[in-house]
């Protein structure tokens, strides 16, 4: 393991991944082809990098210090001030799982009922110069009415999001924020998705499916035969479906 960790291709590609954006066979392409070795190289061949690509570069600096639960809990403090009424604001991610520092900040915005419409646009106007960048803003494409697949064709769940980069009153550093608003009906299996870790998500679909001939996503819990959609207001209710603890 040393060995390969003081290989100077190995070290590149582990800083250029440390951008919001950047994977694996992008920070190769740009070794490889492009002979990009550091950041500096890199801010000078910025075309060769996507729009989101280019904010995760110019916020590489504040990107690279964690956040303390204490400096969570006031990005949260924040975002919760700016939510409109009837919505509640669940933590989840690695806050939610205990962890005494995070990378990112994931919060769940719950509607009062089913309709999400507009909560998630109000949001972002609410918290307006906090808010100093987008990385990636979806709506309209989860319905109630007829369930959700287990994932879109992008990997993600169909849940209205906003990824964005924020600065919080009193914190040095800008800070990774994911806003995710979800109906009231779907919120224990959004919960339950978006608090992770992405290892027990896949192994607990990869169950529900082999194990229950079912299908589990962050919108709902399906058999997949005949097609019966499971109520569940609360996790421990997915977890008594599925026969885990």
């Amino acid at each position: 393991v040393n060995e390969l960790w003081s290989d100077p291709k190995i070290q590149v590609l582990d800083e250029l991944t440390k951008i919001y954006g950047v994977g694996p066979s992008t920070a190769e392409k740009w070794y490889s082809k492009h002979k990009i070795r550091n950041i500096e190289d890199l801010k000078s061949n910025t075309y060769l990098m996507t729009d989101v690509q280019k904010m995760g570069l110019k916020y590489f600096e504040d990107f690279q210090h964690p956040l303390s639960r204490e400096e969570v809990q006031q990005v949260i403090e924040v975002v919760k001030a700016a939510l409109t009424d009837g919505c509640e604001l669940w933590e989840t991610g690695g806050y939610r799982r205990g962890k005494p520092l995070s990378n990112d900040v994931d919060l769940l915005i719950v509607t009062k009922g089913d309709d999400t419409n507009g909560v998630l646009g109000a949001l972002i106007k609410n918290l307006g110069d906090k808010l100093c960048d987008i990385f990636s803003k979806t709506q309209g494409h989860n319905t109630v009415e007829k369930a959700a697949p287990r994932h879109s064709k992008t990997g993600f769940d169909r849940l209205d999001k906003c990824l964005c980069a924020m600065t919080i009153p009193g914190q040095k550093w800008v800070r990774r924020v994911d806003l995710i608003v979800t109906p009231r009906s779907q919120s224990a299996f959004a919960f339950l998705g978006w608090t992770g870790s992405s290892g027990f998500e896949r192994s607990l679909r990869l169950w529900a499916s082999k194990e229950r001939g079912l299908s589990l996503s962050s919108h709902t819990l399906v058999d997949q035969k005949t097609g019966k959609e499971y109520v569940c207001e609360r996790e421990e209710d997915i977890f008594a479906v599925l026969g885990v603890e």
